[in-house]
């Protein structure tokens, strides 16, 4: 027990040192971006890239304390989208009960946000005016079911092979969760789908 005790301290020293060395670098990616891109920080496309390394960098922030709680499931989804509503809140409605998840499965929701939030303003209901994003979830018969949904976007054109983006959310969700993920591509627009075993879930 001691030998282990000293273990996790030493992760937990080098989890720190990790995220102390990460944060440091995000910072000079901000700084080198906003005097490559543009001598103002207030122009648009600079606080949007800053708020996307923001949010890289809270979602990194919850590798610590892995069997700690990280949060109610819903303020972790509100966090990770908030970047990409930018001074649209409507565009984003979330609807499902008070959850909390554990740090492991809490990373890999929100990084998966952050993709699906990416594509979405390159390809989907977040690349117009019109377009919105719907997020849902329910914990039934023993499992969380997660639901992203997109209306009011461009027709939806099925990919003809796997994309980086696409194989990122399927492989690391089901990974890190324990779950199926079921990607669908309607025309009426793109769906994201995960169910997991709740015993992820903090009681």
């Amino acid at each position: 027990e001691e030998l282990q005790a000293i273990a996790e301290q030493q992760r937990d020293i080098y989890a720190r040192e990790v995220q102390h060395r990460v944060k440091n670098l995000l910072a000079i990616i901000q700084v080198t971006a906003r005097q490559t891109l543009s001598r103002t920080n207030a122009a648009p496309e600079i606080m949007a890239f800053e708020g996307r390394i923001d949010a890289i960098v809270r979602a990194n922030a919850k590798l610590l304390g892995e069997h700690e709680p990280s949060g109610t499931l819903a303020a972790l989804l509100r966090e990770a989208t908030a970047p990409f509503a930018g001074n649209e809140p409507d565009r984003f409605q979330f609807q499902g009960p008070e959850v909390e998840l554990r740090s492991k499965p809490a990373l890999a929701i929100a990084m998966a946000m952050h993709e699906l939030c990416t594509n979405a303003a390159k390809y989907g209901a977040l690349s117009n005016l019109e377009g919105r994003v719907e997020i849902a979830w329910q914990v039934v018969g023993g499992h969380l079911e997660l639901s992203w949904i997109e209306r009011g976007g461009p027709l939806v054109n099925p990919p003809t092979r796997q994309e980086f983006g696409s194989m990122l959310i399927t492989r690391a969700l089901e990974a890190e969760t324990n779950g199926i993920v079921r990607l669908e591509y309607a025309a009426s627009g793109f769906e994201c789908h995960l169910a997991t075993p709740n015993h992820l879930l903090v009681r």
